[in-house]
C-alpha cells in the first residue's frame, strides 16, 4: 500500500515500485485529519475508491458547486465518526476527478480517476501556465534512463522558467544522454504546453528521499543578498477554486473573525461556502446549520 506521496496513482511511477519489490502496489490515499479515506481495489481499474460510510466527500468547482461526472473539483469531507475534532466540509486541496464509469469490482462507492491528480498547494504558474509537479513526474518517469529529477522554478533574463534536472543512469554514454534530454523537454513541452529546459546532472548527484521528497525548488520567492540568501516574503496566494485570498490580516469585534472559522493547518481550510441542510447536512436543536464549524459549536451550547 502506497500512501503519504503520488507514486502508486501515476502508473509509471506504480511501475518502477513494482519491479524493484516484486509486489503489487496499490494507491491508499489518506489524511493526517481523516485518516485513509479511500482505497484502489483488485480490479485494478485506474480508480479510487471513497469509504462513504467513514466520511462524506463532496468534489466542488471554482464557484462551490458540486462537478458532474467526469469533471474535476476540490475534495471537500466532512467525518462522521470523529468526535474529538469534528471536521465539517474540511477542504482538502486536493484536486480530483468524479469517475464517469463503473468499476469492474461492481462497487457503487464514488470513484475518482486516478485518485488524487494534484495538490492546489503546489500549483505554479510560468508564464501564465498552471504547472502542478505531479503532472511533471507523470511525463518524467516513463523514461528508465532517469534515476532521479529535480524541478526548479526560476526567473532567467526577467521570465518565469522551468528547469527540471535529470540524475542519467551510470549506464548511459554521452551522446545517449544529450539525446535523453532532447527527448524529455520535447515531452514536458507538448505535455505542459510550455517551453522547459532540462540539464543533466553527474550520475548520482541529484539526492535521494526516505521520506518525503522534496524534489521541488522555487527560486522566485528568494531574496539573493551578498553573503547568502534570504527569503523574501511571498506574494498573497490567491486560491484558484475560490478566488478567495487564503488568508488576512487579524479581525476585531465585528469583522471577519466573527463570520465563522477561518483556521487554516498545513494548507487546508474548512470550506468557506455556508453549510446546508439541501446538501444533506443536519439541524442543530431544531435550527439549520448555516455557518462554519464555530458557528455549529455556538448552536450547540445554545
Amino acid at each position: 500500500m502506497a500512501h503519504g506521496e503520488p507514486g502508486a496513482s501515476i502508473p509509471a511511477t506504480k511501475a518502477k515500485i513494482e519491479t524493484a519489490f516484486g509486489a503489487r502496489a496499490y494507491d491508499l490515499p489518506g489524511l493526517t485529519e481523516i485518516a485513509a479515506w479511500g482505497f484502489e481495489c483488485d480490479a485494478r481499474a485506474g480508480l479510487v475508491h471513497v469509504n462513504e460510510d467513514y466520511c462524506l466527500a463532496e468534489v466542488l468547482d471554482e464557484a462551490g458547486e458540486p462537478v458532474k461526472p467526469g469533471e474535476r473539483g476540490e475534495l471537500i469531507f466532512t467525518s462522521l465518526y470523529r468526535k474529538a475534532m469534528p471536521l465539517i466540509r474540511y477542504r482538502t486541496r486536493d484536486v480530483v476527478q468524479v469517475a464517469d464509469r463503473r468499476c469492474p469490482c461492481g462497487r457503487t462507492l464514488l470513484a475518482l480517476e486516478g485518485g488524487v491528480l494534484a495538490r492546489l498547494d503546489d500549483m505554479k504558474k510560468v508564464r501564465g501556465i498552471i504547472v502542478y509537479p505531479r503532472r511533471v513526474e507523470e511525463l518524467v518517469r516513463p523514461f528508465a534512463g532517469v534515476d532521479e529529477f529535480q524541478i526548479l522554478f526560476r526567473r532567467h533574463e526577467g521570465l518565469d522558467d522551468i528547469v527540471v534536472r535529470i540524475d542519467p543512469s551510470p549506464a548511459l554514454s554521452r551522446a545517449e544522454c544529450d539525446g535523453l534530454c532532447g527527448q524529455l523537454a520535447d515531452a514536458l513541452r507538448i505535455g505542459l504546453g510550455i517551453r522547459v529546459t532540462v540539464e543533466a546532472t553527474a550520475p548520482g548527484a541529484l539526492p535521494r528521499w526516505d521520506h518525503k521528497a522534496r524534489r521541488v525548488k522555487d527560486e522566485r520567492t528568494e531574496v539573493h543578498f551578498e553573503g547568502g540568501v534570504l527569503q523574501g516574503a511571498r506574494r498573497q496566494r490567491q486560491d484558484p477554486l475560490r478566488r478567495l485570498p487564503r488568508s488576512g490580516g487579524r479581525s476585531g469585534r465585528g469583522g471577519r473573525a466573527r463570520q465563522g472559522l477561518r483556521a487554516e493547518s498545513r494548507g487546508h481550510a474548512a470550506a468557506r461556502r455556508p453549510l446546508s441542510t439541501a446538501r444533506g447536512l443536519p439541524h442543530v436543536n431544531g435550527c439549520e446549520v448555516t455557518g462554519s464549524i464555530e458557528t455549529l459549536g455556538a448552536a450547540v451550547r445554545a
